[in-house]
């Protein structure tokens, strides 16, 4: 799993990290996790909004995910968010 992420990304990311400007150019937040989806919407409620501020969509598709089911997953989720 971790060489699949090191594929997606440059380098780890926490949401907790990005300041609110980076977090507002979001309109959905898609969690894979229910314990991801909890931190998000913790540290979205503790923000302070700003001038920009708009709605935030939040969607838990909580799956378990072993190396060899990836295939499947992932092409579900690629029909989900088109």
């Amino acid at each position: 799993l971790c060489k699949r992420g090191s594929s997606v990304k440059l380098a780890p990311q926490r949401w907790q990290d990005m300041p609110s400007k980076a977090v507002q150019k979001h309109d959905v937040v898609i969690a894979f996790e229910e314990r991801i989806y909890d931190a998000v919407i913790e540290d979205l409620q503790t923000r302070e909004p700003t001038e920009d501020f708009k709605a935030i969509h939040v969607i838990c598709l909580d799956t378990k995910v072993s190396a060899g089911s990836f295939g499947v997953y992932s092409c579900k989720k690629h029909i989900f968010m088109q």
